[in-house]
């Protein structure tokens, strides 16, 4: 099988991507979403051959078309094409683990998921709310850049965004693409695959957080110790810091004390 595309490759945080990447740095603990139901995903490189082969028997085999066709790029009701919810968050950490993003990995990848109301909102204010105002909060004492509540929203409403779609069942008919697949040579199906029953998910989905750390967020692909910081590391730093900040505060107090009184 003959991908002509560079596996991984990937410019921007749309779509599941941010959702990918929100995961590898533990910024996102939790989610809305039906972990049994199957998660639409399609490689953008069986998008792109798909629509070639498309507009090639639009233009030679007018024939064969008496109506216009709607081509559906999706695994369709073949439940063995599909990637469940709960098997893409499994295979997504498991795969972040073994790569590793920097900066803002305190803990191991985890990400729970729910379709209750409550249980999604409690979660979500103990495991990102409120560490996202704690480490802000210890950002401002050490006079460093805060940020985290600021990103944290914006996590969210990404997440509220896709809820709808990742709570409901969708099923698309990929039975015109079937038809695009029995006009093909066997040549041209090794040049333009685009069968979705030839993914392997675990594969791609690793590709994909490679290429998530190595094009958008431009690290390393080696685990740097950087990425390898434990919480109890990262927290002693900000302790220290805390009680350094405190020292100086005393010492400046009672230096100017001394002086003016």
């Amino acid at each position: 099988m003959k991908f002509l595309s560079i596996k991984g490759w990937i410019d921007n945080y749309s779509g599941t991507t941010s959702i990918l990447t929100s995961l590898g740095k533990c910024l996102l603990r939790s989610g809305q979403a039906n972990s049994y139901i199957d998660h639409p995903l399609i490689p953008v490189d069986i998008v792109a051959n798909m629509t070639i082969v498309i507009g090639w028997i639009t233009a030679t085999k007018n024939n064969l078309l008496s109506n216009p066709m709607v081509y559906n790029c999706s695994t369709g009701s073949n439940y063995k094409t599909c990637v469940s919810f709960s098997d893409y968050v499994e295979i997504v950490i498991r795969e972040q683990k073994s790569i590793g993003f920097e900066n803002y990995r305190l803990i191991q990848p985890n990400l729970y998921l729910t379709t209750i109301t409550p249980f999604y909102y409690i979660r979500r204010f103990f495991e990102e709310i409120l560490p996202a105002y704690l480490i802000d909060f210890f950002s401002l004492l050490t006079f460093r850049k805060t940020g985290m509540v600021k990103l944290n929203k914006r996590i969210s409403n990404v997440v509220a965004t896709l809820n709808y779609f990742a709570s409901n069942q969708w099923i698309f008919s990929n039975h015109n693409s079937q038809f695009l697949l029995n006009q093909m040579t066997d040549f041209d199906k090794e040049e333009f695959h685009f069968d979705v029953k030839d993914i392997d998910w675990t594969i791609y989905l690793r590709n994909y957080c490679i290429g998530v750390k190595k094009y958008l967020l431009k690290e390393p692909l080696h685990q740097s110790k950087k990425s390898k910081l434990t919480f109890r590391k990262i927290l002693t730093r900000y302790f220290l810091s805390l009680l350094f900040f405190l020292f100086l505060t005393w010492f400046t107090r009672r230096y100017f004390r001394r002086k003016l009184f």
